[in-house]
């Protein structure tokens, strides 16, 4: 039985709430580093990703057990929890999209 494989590259966008540069120098790496492994706990590998003060830039594929709407959801509220866990209490994302 032949198999179809499929690599859905994403380029994914979302920013601070009211574009308030939350995202320093001394935060930056560890946001990254964290939003890698939340991404790679869902299947999917990380190409390239910045954290801009206001927004973040992810350079992904789309895992194959997941729509795109699902996934960017995981990341960021996974993503804006630990945020807050590092002392940032009224943080959050807003808005979020992919080009593909």
């Amino acid at each position: 039985m032949p198999q179809s494989l499929s690599k859905v590259y994403l380029h994914i966008v979302f920013s601070t709430k009211m574009r308030v540069p939350y995202i320093n120098d001394g935060l930056r790496t560890n946001l990254q580093a964290y939003i890698v492994g939340t991404i790679a706990s869902q299947g999917s590998f990380v190409h390239e990703i910045y954290a801009n003060p206001d927004h973040v830039h992810i350079l992904c594929t789309l895992p194959r057990t997941t729509t795109i709407a699902n996934f960017i959801s995981k990341i960021k509220s996974s993503s804006s929890k630990w945020i807050k866990t590092q002392g940032i209490k009224k943080f959050s994302w807003q808005g979020g999209y992919a080009v593909f």
